[in-house]
């Protein structure tokens, strides 16, 4: 099933695609006995292991611009979202950000020997915990200003046109 609806980035932006990140191998060659290298030229990539990176197991898309966005940021209106509106979605974007780090860092740490374990990051389970709920609350401004802008188009399309 195939729609032709188009969606903008909330910028105005058109959007490429959704943000993957592809494993390769690119060759190398080193120099003189030392570890200094330099690349022989091509990359071999590695399709079938390509990842849709997300936050929240919400996926990221990106624009021609290559800013990034969450795919409810994606308005159906090729005109900007205001700039208060638009500073919302970057704050949830950094705090949705501080929390996959905090994630991977966690995951990472799972690796390691518990002795290895720095007595300091017992707290990071409670600091995923907290970014997790103050995730949720961005999200939940952002998602609220985004519809309140664009009902605000739907019921005032002078102040639209004044805009252009």
């Amino acid at each position: 099933m195939t729609s032709n609806f188009q969606f903008y980035a909330p910028n105005g932006g058109e959007i490429r695609g959704t943000y993957e990140v592809v494993p390769g191998f690119a060759p190398v060659t080193f120099g003189d006995g030392e570890r200094s290298f330099q690349h022989a030229g091509g990359t071999e990539m590695h399709w079938d292991a390509t990842v849709t990176q997300s936050i929240n197991k919400v996926p990221m898309f990106a624009d021609y611009d290559g800013h990034d966005w969450l795919q409810h940021h994606l308005i159906p209106s090729e005109q900007s979202l205001s700039k208060p509106t638009l500073e919302i979605i970057q704050h949830e974007l950094k705090v949705g950000q501080a929390l996959e780090a905090a994630r991977a860092l966690r995951s990472a740490l799972s690796e390691l020997p518990k002795n290895h374990v720095m007595h300091d990051l017992i707290t990071l389970p409670t600091a995923i915990h907290e970014l997790g709920k103050a995730y949720d609350v961005a999200k939940s401004l952002t998602i609220t200003a985004i519809e309140r802008e664009l009902a605000m188009r739907q019921t005032h399309p002078e102040d639209d046109a004044a805009a252009a």
